[in-house]
């Protein structure tokens, strides 16, 4: 399956491109109320405005975290007086993605992963959390009803190695596949397409590893590869484009 690339050299060069439609960005008030140790996960589309999940420090913790989604409007204003606790006791920032029933969201606590589903209103649709046991969880994205999550260092995949969680909308796991390059979890970004996923790897300075882009089904399953230029060592960024996707790296 023939796949069309973009690699934009710089992300001031796809900014400058945007220019004339976006106009120049404007703060409109911090997220949450503690800004400067506040962990950003995701923003997602979320009615006719967006929806900010993040992870802000319990009371009296220096290590703990709540998990907060609040909502911005159209305009851009942040809505305090809607803001929510998602869930108590977190370690690290939270991965989201939105789904074809609202949204799937990701979370560690120590070295513990677990996944809630939410409805487009943001309450959970199950009485309980899934576990994924004890990995590093990396990106997360959702096509539909499908999910994928990256992951490294797991029960199941040798130590070193990376893998892919497939699981449906509900965060329920359905199958580990192995990524045999180490440091794919990070040295990656994923984005849905139109028949799946787009998996966008980085390479290592030495050269032992090339960037390139895993085109997956929505399934997990290899459908292509798409080699990167060598000088995208870095780990890229990548975003779903009418030609296929679009690609942004920085010089090693």
């Amino acid at each position: 399956m023939r796949r069309s690339i973009i690699a934009a050299l710089l992300l001031t060069v796809a900014s400058w491109l945007h220019a004339a439609q976006l106009g120049p960005p404007r703060r409109v008030g911090p997220i949450g109320t503690a800004p400067a140790v506040t962990l950003l996960g995701t923003v997602l589309p979320f009615g006719d405005g967006h929806v900010t999940f993040t992870s802000q420090p319990m009371p009296n913790q220096t290590t703990l975290y709540n998990i907060v989604a609040t909502p911005i409007d159209h305009s851009g204003v942040v809505q305090y007086d809607k803001a929510k606790i998602l869930v108590t006791g977190v370690s690290s920032a939270p991965l989201a993605a939105a789904t074809d029933s609202g949204y799937l969201l990701c979370w560690t606590v120590q070295k513990d992963v677990f996944t809630v589903a939410l409805s487009p209103s943001l309450e959970p649709l199950a009485n309980h959390v899934n576990s994924l046991g004890q990995v590093i969880a990396g990106r997360l994205a959702c096509n539909g009803s499908s999910c994928l999550l990256t992951t490294a260092l797991n029960e199941i995949i040798p130590e070193g190695n990376s893998s892919l969680i497939t699981l449906g909308a509900d965060g329920v796991p359905k199958n580990h596949i192995p990524l045999l390059r180490p440091g794919y979890a990070y040295q990656s970004s994923l984005a849905p397409v139109k028949s799946g996923y787009a998996f966008a790897h980085g390479g290592t300075s030495s050269g032992t590893y090339a960037p390139g882009i895993t085109w997956l089904d929505n399934d997990g399953n290899v459908i292509a590869e798409t080699p990167l230029p060598g000088w995208l060592a870095r780990a890229p960024a990548i975003a779903v484009h009418p030609a296929g996707a679009l690609v942004i790296g920085s010089f090693a």
